[in-house]
């Protein structure tokens, strides 16, 4: 065995002599993959969600529908596809550095070439992969939901995620338990396949030989590798933290101090925001080219064969020389002054984005939560004297008929009793205290009815309703549609769920309300469905998915927001609608932010990534 020493320096060598080409090639396959590749994806997942006779599928939708054998099939199809760019990106830039080793010079353009040529093998062995990835991983994923039907049901889940009890303690426990051996076995079985790619490509070997013959040659020296693959993943990580830290790091000590000259603001904007892209893509080329260095100088020492190879490139290189790249100290001074005006450029666009005047309401989640127990009288007059746009609450029926206000399934984290709310009349609610779990200050509050919220919300702010599904609903839709006809508050309510269905019977109900959807996971294209707005968790919430959802007439609300700076993140990117459990702080912040120019609503919105603001507005007034 080569001692480990030659191999690191092996591939220094490797990275040294072939870099341009690399870093072309993986630049190139990148583009490829943006423009080709993935529109192929997003179409065909499309496809897929169809054939569930759904436009999209969110949350459970997308849990059921993954249970099911046409789910299975989505995730082996697109786990492939995915799986296969990542490795035509990695077959690509092993083939630039076997053809050093062999001395026959391949550039970017044959490499891509190269490997274009072999994309179904490549698709067949990732498809594989995937494929008995699940099979391994359907036992583990069965005694997971085991353990929570077990351990988890009893009770509604948000009162184990409040209190934490030992059945909660036990099944994480046991979930990481099986979740590390789960880990475990993958990643055995993934260092057992690291050959199957250059066997397809160098080697000519079928999808299904190549898997075999994988495993056969890293038997005996999984350790070694997987010592190394180790290694990698904690280098790559560490490059890419140092180089994104020390970025940050300058910018936020630079920018902030210029702020009062817009020139060079502007220029040192822009000139931040195009290193830290270009850093990012740096760590990203020099990961992926350091682990196809490292694979090809496995596949060399442990034996791999590579006649396809060889006779590829062979019969290329006897054509033109490879192209081959120059960088003159001309060239080099004009790439840097079209970075220059391309980095003024995108300040000056970001610039104009920031927008000078917010257009975001404020939702109130169950109220003031923050400050009182949630979906009570008592939070919902704290979020009114916030002077809250709407308030959030959660409705669901009693066993005798009334809609009442309460997000749970049950009574046991607001007071616990494990009393159902659909076993539980409206006189048997009242006489149970849920606002001493928050405090003793608010003993005197009980489950309060829609109609109560509606008629202490009227004239003063709007009302979302969110439908709960439980499995116990009669007419959920036409009582919460005939108590708000009765308080002639039809034009200041909305109303959302995550259930489609239910907002489905919502409309067909009173199809003149407006409704949304709420979703934190989302399969396919959620504008497509037939809602006024799409209520999703601040991670969906970026500009493009808001600018794609305005394209498509709908409004876009985030969940739940509860920091100064998340909430002047999410007004940047033009949600309509901040929901969040601390209205008054909302409220701050749009005060605070009314008071600042385009440069200074920029700096907040920067102080995300940079560190936080460095002085406020009024310290430089």
């Amino acid at each position: 065995m080569e001692p480990e020493g030659s191999r690191l320096s092996r591939i220094v060598r490797d990275l040294r002599s072939t870099w341009p080409q690399l870093a072309i090639s993986d630049i190139l396959y990148k583009i490829l993959a943006l423009v080709i590749l993935s529109p192929l994806t997003a179409a065909l997942v499309r496809m897929l969600v169809s054939m569930s006779g759904r436009t999209v599928l969110a949350d459970e939708d997308l849990l059921f529908f993954f249970l099911r054998p046409l789910g299975w099939l989505s995730l082996i199809l697109i786990g492939g596809i995915t799986l296969a760019i990542i490795g035509l990106e990695q077959a690509a830039l092993m083939s630039i550095v076997l053809g050093e080793r062999k001395g026959l010079q391949v550039d970017f353009w044959r490499a891509l070439v190269f490997v274009g040529g072999r994309a179904w093998s490549v698709l067949q062995v990732t498809a594989m992969i995937v494929a008995r990835g699940l099979v391994i991983a359907a036992p583990f994923l069965l005694l997971v939901g085991l353990t929570y039907k077990l351990l988890l049901t009893q009770h509604d889940i948000n009162f184990y995620l409040a209190e934490k009890p030992p059945e909660l303690i036990w099944a994480l426990g046991i979930a990481a338990v099986l979740v590390a051996v789960l880990a475990i076995l993958l990643a055995r079985r993934l260092i057992g396949w690291a050959f199957s790619l250059p066997l397809v490509i160098f080697g000519g070997e079928r999808p299904h030989a190549a898997l075999q013959e994988s495993r056969s040659m890293v038997s005996g020296n999984q350790r070694m590798i997987a010592q190394w693959l180790i290694g990698w993943v904690v280098a790559s990580l560490v490059f890419s933290a140092g180089l994104t830290s020390l970025v940050l790091m300058v910018g936020g000590e630079v920018i902030p101090r210029l702020t009062g000259a817009l020139p060079l603001f502007v220029v040192a904007l822009g000139l931040t925001l195009l290193v830290w892209s270009l850093v990012n893509l740096v760590t990203t080329l020099v990961s992926a080219a350091v682990l196809a260095a490292l694979i090809v100088d496995f596949y060399q020492t442990i034996g791999g064969s590579s006649q396809v190879l060889d006779a590829a490139q062979e019969e290329a290189a006897s054509g033109t020389e490879p192209r081959a790249l120059s960088f003159s100290r001309g060239f080099v001074l004009s790439l840097a002054l079209v970075a220059l005006i391309a980095s003024a450029g995108v300040a000056f666009f970001m610039l104009e984005r920031a927008s000078i005047e917010d257009r975001v309401e404020i939702t109130a989640h169950r109220g003031a939560a923050m400050h009182a127990p949630e979906n009570t009288l008592a939070a919902v007059e704290v979020a009114l004297e916030a002077a809250t746009d709407w308030v959030e609450i959660d409705v669901q029926e009693t066993a005798d008929g009334e809609v009442v206000v309460l997000h749970d399934s049950d009574l046991k984290k607001v007071a616990g009793i494990d009393l159902k709310i659909w076993d539980a009349t409206w006189e048997d609610l009242q006489e149970i205290d849920i606002g001493s779990f928050f405090s003793p200050d608010f003993r005197d509050q009980r489950v309060p009815k829609l109609e109560e919220v509606l008629a202490l919300c009227r004239g003063r702010a709007g009302v979302v309703i969110e439908l709960k599904y439980y499995g116990h609903q009669v007419r959920l839709e036409e009582r919460v549609a005939e108590i708000v006809d009765r308080l002639g508050m039809a034009s200041d309510i909305r109303v959302m769920s995550l259930d489609y269905d239910g907002l489905k019977r919502m409309k067909a109900v009173r199809p003149e309300w407006t409704t949304g959807i709420l979703t934190s996971v989302v399969m396919g294209d959620l504008t497509r469905m037939d809602v006024d707005f799409l209520a999703v968790n601040s991670g969906m919430a970026n500009r493009r998915f808001v600018n794609s959802s305005h394209r498509a007439g709908k409004e876009v609300f985030t969940w739940t927001v509860n920091d100064a700076l998340g909430m002047s993140a999410m007004m940047d990117v033009g949600v309509d609608s901040i929901i969040t459990d601390d209205p008054q702080l909302a409220r701050d912040v749009l005060a605070y932010r009314a008071d600042l120019n385009a440069v200074e609503r920029l700096m907040v919105g920067l102080a995300v990534y940079f560190g936080g603001v460095k002085e406020s507005p009024e310290d430089n007034a």
